[in-house]
């Protein structure tokens, strides 16, 4: 796999006089010269959208890789793949079987393309209370009772890098004639190591996106989708991948995918190999820490588990205190932190010192704190709220903005939820009740922003008439 990024830079140093975007003209001057390889669609460079003959050969070769009929790079992030790819998988009016834990985008594909959300909520993980998998039976149960079902949508691995029976969910997916879209934005990993949980596209997924940039050596908004089978229309596909995506892509973010794939095919088997190592050391030196709770799947009832996700807490401890210490007194920062635990992200970028200082940190942490007599993790959760209305159908009524006191039976106007991950608490067209303004006011209280209740405001329907 050839580095497109010669390309651009070659092109960017050259003496040609730029009489065309982008508007800082490559001048040396410009972020440190950084900008002298952001370029745009010229002779020696290439469309996204209408290929030549460098980025087809790197998407066959990435498809190549990955196992996958066709690999489509994507400058938009993840977002951008699971917009198109619910646009392709279902039509205007059809039903969407969707996970409750849901990234907020795949909320936004139903609100845009007036699909009606039919939910699979995940039981929660003891004791740390995350996000466990989707339930097969839960999906099987779900299309049997609704034949308006026309896609189905989970995310796997979740946030804290909980996997679902995949391979189970597809072949019930299937049986029903719906194609399976997964979520694995946080797995782009998995493929390149036995010491991962399975890939979902080898487990029969139809549509799999992935972000490049979580979890590869790539720049932030990069990412993937890889497309298995003859379930999904293609054209469909191709001109949705259009409308979400910049129609000026940036060859920086293009460079950057192309060079993570030739890096993993070339040298990610040894990068991994090694990272492994040094993840496996970290883990057992995290579980020895006195009433410290480290998720992985010995401790939990899960069908696999991504060990790269460092997600743990100290008992008597908030998510948001240990992120702070972690941050004030070690300079570590972490990727998030949740009421009851925090999230730390590793890669095989991560050298064997990086491990060891963050082990290390931990170690020190735990000694400075005392110990607590709380035993249980607070868990952000609610019961599922009645839907009175489509998310589409909500976001046209009018709006009104009141206090959350004032909330409770009222009609939530826009998506609420926690972020990270952007898992919603309540869908806009969703009734709010009481236990979700009593989950709503815990997070404030533990200093985390949830989204769509900002300074203790909640927008809601103004004409409630459904």
């Amino acid at each position: 796999m050839r580095s497109y990024f010669d390309l651009i830079r070659q092109y960017g140093n050259s003496d040609l006089l730029p009489m065309h975007m982008p508007g800082h003209k490559r001048k040396a001057g410009f972020l440190g010269g950084f900008g002298r390889c952001d370029v745009t669609e010229t002779v020696g460079t290439e469309d996204l959208h209408h290929p030549g003959a460098f980025l087809r050969e790197a998407m066959a070769e990435a498809a190549a890789l990955r196992g996958s009929d066709e690999t489509y790079f994507l400058v938009n992030g993840s977002t951008a793949g699971i917009l198109s790819a619910v646009t392709a998988a279902a039509d205007p009016g059809d039903s969407l079987l969707l996970a409750r834990n849901c990234h907020k985008s795949a909320l936004n594909a139903v609100t845009i393309h007036r699909l009606n959300p039919v939910w699979i909520v995940p039981g929660k993980i003891s004791p740390l209370r995350v996000d466990g998998g989707v339930d097969p039976a839960d999906v099987e149960a779900a299309l049997t009772k609704d034949a308006s079902i026309k896609a189905a949508l989970i995310v796997s691995p979740t946030y804290e890098g909980v996997v679902s029976d995949v391979a189970a969910i597809a072949e019930i997916v299937h049986r029903h004639n719906i194609p399976l879209i997964v979520d694995a934005a946080h797995g782009a990993h998995f493929p390149f190591s036995d010491g991962f949980p399975a890939d979902p596209l080898r487990c029969g997924a139809d549509i799999v996106i992935e972000s490049l940039h979580k979890t590869l050596p790539s720049l932030t908004q990069t990412a993937a989708l890889h497309l298995r089978g003859s379930m999904i229309p293609r054209d469909r596909l191709r001109f949705a991948l259009q409308a979400f995506q910049s129609s000026s892509p940036s060859h920086l973010l293009l460079a950057s995918a192309v060079e993570c794939f030739r890096i993993m095919e070339t040298d990610g088997a040894r990068q991994t190999e090694r990272f492994l190592r040094s993840l496996t050391e970290l883990r057992n030196a995290v579980k020895g820490l006195g009433e410290c709770v480290l998720l992985d799947k010995d401790s939990a009832a899960m069908t696999a588990y991504d060990t790269s996700k460092i997600v743990l807490g100290f008992r008597g401890y908030s998510g948001g205190a240990l992120h702070q210490a972690l941050r004030r007194d070690f300079r570590v920062e972490i990727e998030m932190s949740a009421p009851g635990y925090i999230v730390a992200m590793t890669t095989l970028y991560d050298s064997d010192e990086d491990l060891f200082r963050f082990g290390s940190a931990l170690k020190k942490l735990r000694r400075a704190l005392p110990f607590r007599g709380e035993r249980a993790f607070p868990a952000v959760t609610a019961e599922l709220p009645e839907k009175v209305m489509l998310p589409a159908e909500a976001l046209i009524r009018k709006k009104e903005t009141v206090p959350l006191k004032e909330a409770e039976g009222r009609i939530a106007g826009e998506t609420i939820y926690l972020y990270p991950p952007g898992s919603p608490l309540a869908a806009a067209g969703e009734r709010i009740g009481p236990e979700l303004i009593s989950v709503i006011r815990r997070c404030e209280e533990r200093g985390f922003t949830v989204r769509g209740a900002e300074k203790g405001r909640l927008s809601v329907l103004r004409d409630e008439r459904a």
